[in-house]
């Protein structure tokens, strides 16, 4: 499951809307304008100050990420206590520049000075999820959650008229969803499926009270529960969101991805194909989910097409190169994925998976002094990261990597099983790779059959006919081989 901020924005939006005016709540307040903190923010330092806040809220307004910011900063500079201001900044980096990593110093900010705050812990949350901060995600979304609960109960308390009273349960209860939903993300990143289970059940029972129902949700749900093995209730929910007419916006790329794990890829495909021409613009998250939906069906050039796309909307985010690099690859673009690799190291140099990334394909090209001095760099990263979080698959996967470029294929071994423990795919991949190079090629062709079983991939079908090859069951493998070249994989050249 992808963290695809678009599918979410909506929301924030609105909340933001409501909130950043500190109005009062009224009789006739609808859906669409949501129930606002009646709290005053700390007292500003003189007119100055709420006049630029003023002036940086109508430049959010107007989409002016920049001046919006600016602002703000000037009103920060004034009085650095206002605990709206560092908000408004913090939505601004987030919405309308998408720098979450920016934004989360400032809603990190926000809630130290104002902890009671429901809005400014969720977005804190949010931001976190986004720039792979996973549990501290879980913690600001409770704490967002908890003081959500104690709003219903105490409206409850209140005189409110019925009608108010009504609105305001349905809003709490769509906005509970949504945070039941992103932190069931979060859980399922650190893979605690069982939590993650029980907030997306949560989730949705919030979301089916207030229409129109967030089908993603319903497939993200049956996706986990088919990892977890319980097929039938995921095939449950495929019937459920296949039976509905999805679009976009409600679902689409969440149904190809779980009819895809679910086995069903003449089915994914048909989804896929449905989405293929749409037109999204500047919009690099509708982008990203069919980008991944193409990656994940093995239409490795239409995903190519999509992330470059991207690349040219996000050019500092690195992510979004490591992603180029490994679709080059399939496509037999090596040398494109080696100056792409090099590219996401200068860009984020203390993420291990970038510098793994790129020593497998350098040691795959013969150039293994450079692949040693990256697996080096690569290993002493991961084993930082997995210090401070034992459970860490990115981390785990780039030490497994390391670790067999630098023949130390026993200890890349153990480490593959914790990535199975974690992740049954993952985990097949890096013990298929590691006992390849060991020459257990038995091993091996075990765990690439279990790898291919869920996976398109054209480097992993190439090296499965390799293996094959070395079992003396050459016309198998040459088929595998041609299967992986046909579809535009070529093998990295040793020391050129």
């Amino acid at each position: 499951m992808m963290k695809n901020k678009s599918a979410v924005c909506f929301a924030i939006i609105a909340m933001f809307s409501a909130h950043i005016a500190l109005a009062g709540n009224s009789d006739n307040q609808s859906l669409s304008s949501p129930i606002i903190s009646p709290e005053k923010s700390v007292p500003l330092d003189g007119d100055q100050a709420e006049q630029l806040l003023q002036q940086a809220e109508t430049l959010f307004h107007l989409d002016n990420g920049a001046g919006c910011i600016a602002f703000s900063t000037k009103a920060i500079a004034i009085n650095p206590k206002i605990d709206r201001a560092y908000y408004l900044r913090g939505i601004a980096y987030s919405n309308l520049l998408d720098d979450d990593e920016k934004a989360l110093e400032d809603f990190r900010q926000a809630v130290r000075l104002k902890p009671a705050d429901k809005f400014y812990w969720e977005q804190f949350g949010r931001s976190c999820f986004y720039v792979g901060h996973d549990k501290e995600a879980i913690d600001a979304l409770t704490k967002s959650i908890i003081l959500e609960d104690a709003e219903l109960t105490n409206s409850k308390d209140k005189d409110h008229s019925a009608l108010t009273a009504f609105y305001s349960d349905l809003h709490i209860r769509k906005t509970q969803a949504l945070k039941y939903y992103l932190r069931a993300m979060a859980y399922n990143e650190i893979h605690q499926r069982e939590n993650a289970l029980k907030d997306f059940d949560q989730a949705i029972s919030f979301d089916q009270k207030v229409p129109p129902i967030r089908l993603d949700w319903i497939a993200s749900r049956g996706t986990l529960l088919s990892q977890m093995g319980k097929k039938d209730k995921a095939r449950r929910d495929y019937e459920l969101i296949k039976s509905d007419s999805v679009t976009m916006n409600t679902g689409l790329v969440e149904r190809i991805n779980l009819a895809f794990e679910l086995g069903l890829y003449t089915e994914a495909v048909a989804g896929y194909k449905a989405i293929k021409d749409i037109n999204f613009e500047d919009d690099s998250g509708g982008l990203r989910a069919r980008a991944d939906a193409a990656g994940t069906l093995g239409f490795f050039q239409d995903a190519l097409c999509d992330y470059q796309r991207i690349q040219k909307m996000r050019p500092d985010e690195a992510c979004i190169y490591n992603n180029i690099a490994c679709y080059c690859l399939e496509i037999g673009r090596w040398r494109e994925s080696i100056s792409l690799g090099q590219k996401c190291i200068l860009l984020k140099p203390q993420h291990a998976d970038h510098y793994a990334n790129l020593a497998d394909v350098e040691a795959a090209a013969g150039l293994m002094s450079l692949a040693q001095a990256h697996a080096d760099k690569a290993l002493a990263i991961a084993d930082m990261e997995l210090e401070n979080n034992s459970g860490n698959l990115t981390a785990l996967i780039a030490r497994a990597v390391s670790l067999r470029i630098k023949k130390r294929y026993q200890a890349a071994l153990e480490t593959g099983q914790k990535i199975e423990a974690i992740d049954q795919e993952a985990g097949a991949v890096s013990q298929a790779h590691s006992y390849q190079s060991m020459g257990k090629f038995d091993r091996a062709l075990q765990y690439f059959d279990k790898a291919l079983s869920k996976s398109r991939s054209n480097d992993l079908r190439y090296h499965r006919g390799q293996t094959l090859k070395r079992l003396g069951r050459k016309i198998e493998g040459e088929a595998d081989m041609k299967a992986a070249t046909a579809a535009g994989y070529i093998e990295p050249r040793r020391g050129q």
